[in-house]
């Protein structure tokens, strides 16, 4: 290898302005306190990953207190990084992405 790494997407979701959410669709929340899964089917696989969360729109930082991520099979979750730490904080109208996450997976896994 070159010593540069190459990363390729594996899922990516539809990003939208919460205040142009059509009616008929569920409404944006927030949450204080509390955890939130997403489960995530990878159309690609590979030894690590990289998680990359947006605040596009956000008016005020978005802050999580810590991120995880579980493999399939049942592996134990791993905690993701921001620049070393385990809490993130985005600033509006941008995005981050995680340290490296050692998580071998394969296509069509579900995360």
């Amino acid at each position: 290898m070159n010593g540069k790494e190459t990363w390729t997407t594996a899922y990516a979701s539809a990003l939208a302005d919460p205040a142009d959410t059509p009616p008929f669709l569920p409404q944006p929340q927030s949450f204080h306190d509390q955890t939130v899964r997403q489960a995530v089917r990878l159309r690609r696989g590979g030894s690590r990953l990289q998680l990359v969360l947006s605040n596009e729109f956000g008016q005020t930082p978005l802050v999580i207190d810590t991120v995880t991520v579980s493999g399939p099979q049942g592996q134990p979750p791993r905690t993701t990084t921001l620049g070393g730490s385990t809490r993130w904080e985005i600033t509006p109208g941008q995005t981050a992405a995680s340290d490296p996450v050692q998580l071998p997976v394969a296509a069509g896994e579900e995360i």
